[in-house]
């Protein structure tokens, strides 16, 4: 009795543990790398208690999907490592960055296995999911609030917590509140109620607090496809959840633009930049619409050079100084290593939405949607993977929603046979 007493508290060590790390996933939204050490530990602790706790095994067994999905996601870090010992290191004018070090991409690699490796041991990764999404991102929330609200504020009042960017937290708060709604079939009133309350987060978060321009505009997008996608019993409730979601988007633009009135801060200003047409290259002073414009012109004019193999990742910053990277994520690829690597880069995005949509249900295209139709399109003005911390939270991201996705081929029946199997579990 002692020792399935012993065992049955290890086991809830574990739950505990898989619950911060799903609250730590998306609270790195706001907290950036001050919040890694935690969310290490959770990831990493019990995968070490995997072979000390009698009988655990991983909750689903691997299937040939999972090597889908392995081989899109684990390619990119391989041509990646290969691309960065293949060209010369190149530290001036700027800083190297991560990206140009082999050995980065190394641990990126290792990351995305131990992450995929975790995720298959979570047995209620839904039922944590459906509770832990809400509470990281109420918490970021009030983290950006409070930053907004008493003055701890960057240029043009663009707050972003403890991360470096004012254009990563709307991108992830998008990718979480988007991911919340997996299981909406099933949500009681209540919890359908919080999911409407937080599309209204995620634009106020957009455009008053980090003044997003090209996130808003993806909110539209991803919103109103979203609501074609969830499930409906008839034409009638499908029109209900258009207009719904529809007039939440507007509420929040609404409270967002109030919000800058009452702080005295220019998200409207910098919309209106968005139908600015700038003809010239950017100087010093000129908005960023003109210089990302100017940075595209360098970045096709280099491209056009060697569009096969491209010219290493050292040479991006050195065309885009002293802004580091060029803005868009699929020009940034196309310079590191030429059409091979935007290819290997593409596939590496939406690794996970061609391994859901094998067997695709609504909620495995809810996710497909949440973790590579946002990154997909931000990527176009952003080269959010020149980051570091943006790439450690994709994996993470990655790795949870694959793992949802696979909870649910589980429970349909939709999944390949090898995921019908029985398995053993805690």
């Amino acid at each position: 009795m002692k020792s399935v007493a012993k065992v049955t508290k290890e086991f809830l060590l574990i739950e505990i543990w898989d619950y911060l790390l799903i609250f730590m996933i998306v609270a790195l939204t706001v907290l950036g790398r001050d919040g890694f050490p935690v969310a290490e530990l959770a990831l990493a602790i019990p995968l070490v208690m995997q072979f000390i706790v009698p009988g655990r095994s991983p909750y689903l067994p691997l299937s040939r999907i999972d090597l889908v999905f392995g081989f899109l996601a684990l390619q990119y870090f391989v041509l990646h490592w290969f691309i960065a010992i293949s060209y010369p290191l190149n530290n001036d004018p700027i800083q190297a960055r991560w990206i140009e070090y082999p050995h980065a991409w190394a641990i990126a690699m290792l990351l995305m296995v131990l992450v995929f490796w975790r995720f298959t041991m979570i047995r209620n990764l839904q039922h944590l999911w459906r509770y832990m999404a809400p509470a990281g991102l109420i918490f970021s929330f009030l983290v950006l609030s409070i930053d907004y609200f008493t003055a701890f504020r960057g240029s043009e009042c663009r707050v972003s917590g403890y991360v470096f960017n004012p254009t990563v937290p709307p991108v992830f708060f998008t990718i979480f509140t988007i991911g919340s709604f997996f299981g909406w079939a099933g949500f009681t009133k209540g919890q359908r109620l919080l999911r409407y309350l937080l599309v209204v987060m995620a634009v106020i978060v957009t455009t008053a607090y980090a003044g997003a321009r090209m996130t808003l505009l993806v909110q539209i997008f991803a919103f109103g496809l979203l609501s074609l996608i969830l499930p409906a019993r008839d034409t009638k409730e499908r029109i209900q959840l258009v207009a719904v979601l529809g007039g939440l988007g507007v509420l929040g633009v609404a409270i967002g633009l109030g919000f800058d009135i009452i702080a005295d801060c220019s998200f409207a200003k910098r919309l209106s930049l968005m139908v600015e047409v700038a003809g010239e290259p950017a100087e010093p002073g000129q908005n960023s619409i003109s210089i990302r414009i100017d940075l595209a012109k360098q970045a096709l004019a280099l491209m056009a050079q060697n569009p096969w193999t491209g010219f290493g990742i050292s040479a991006e910053k050195l065309i885009a100084a002293p802004e580091y990277h060029i803005h868009n994520q699929y020009f940034s690829w196309m310079i590191w290593g030429g059409v091979i690597s935007l290819i290997s880069g593409t596939a590496y995005l939406v690794s996970p939405s061609i391994a859901l949509l094998i067997s695709p249900t609504r909620d495995g295209l809810i996710l497909s949607l949440a973790i590579s139709g946002i990154i997909a399109v931000n990527s176009i003005s952003d080269s959010l993977l020149y980051h570091d911390y943006v790439n450690v939270e994709f994996i993470l991201a990655l790795g949870l929603f694959y793992g949802l996705g696979r909870c649910v081929w589980a429970k349909t029946g939709k999944a390949n046979s090898d995921l019908n199997k029985s398995a053993e579990v805690y």
